[in-house]
């Protein structure tokens, strides 16, 4: 790359910060942006959303974007230490400590030293921890819900994303 396009891609960079135009995405890779794109071609303005899986209200978070848009949904985390966080950092949503699955019940949770890496599955878990750098800190019992379930205990209407 010519040192005139890094110039004209810094500049572009640093105007659409000064004039409000970047969009920040607290997703891993972008997809909350993504989704709003689409979202918006639909003309959907308040997003409502089931996040499974949402780990931390704001880090690596595919709704949290929306949230800070003005949107609401139920937000599924079975790991209990994250609770307190959901609840102080996103008041407006509902955050459900249960796993989701194909049955109502209960299973093993295997909470790992990189929460991020939370599984349910104990081939995962062990998978993990024989790379040497991760380790299975505590197994815990937690409520198995289905989507179904969720759904009809907390939407009116189908959420916008899921």
């Amino acid at each position: 790359m010519g040192l005139v396009s890094r110039l004209r891609r810094r500049f572009s960079h640093f105007a659409s910060r000064a004039l409000g135009d970047e969009r920040i995405s607290y997703a891993q890779c972008g997809e909350d942006l993504i989704v709003d794109y689409v979202l918006a071609m639909l003309h959907v303005d308040t997003v409502s959303y089931l996040d499974i899986g949402a780990h931390h209200p704001r880090y690596l978070s595919n709704t949290y974007y929306f949230y800070r848009q003005g949107g609401r949904g139920v937000c599924i985390e079975p790991d209990p230490n994250a609770l307190s966080a959901f609840q102080q950092a996103r008041p407006r949503d509902v955050c459900l400590p249960v796993g989701i699955g194909a049955t109502p019940g209960t299973a093993d949770l295997f909470l790992m030293t990189t929460s991020t890496l939370n599984t349910f599955s104990r081939e995962e878990a062990e998978r993990y921890q024989s790379y040497g750098k991760e380790r299975i800190e505590r197994v815990i019992s937690v409520e198995i819900k289905t989507v179904t379930q969720v759904l009809e205990e907390y939407f009116e209407l189908v959420p916008d994303f899921v």
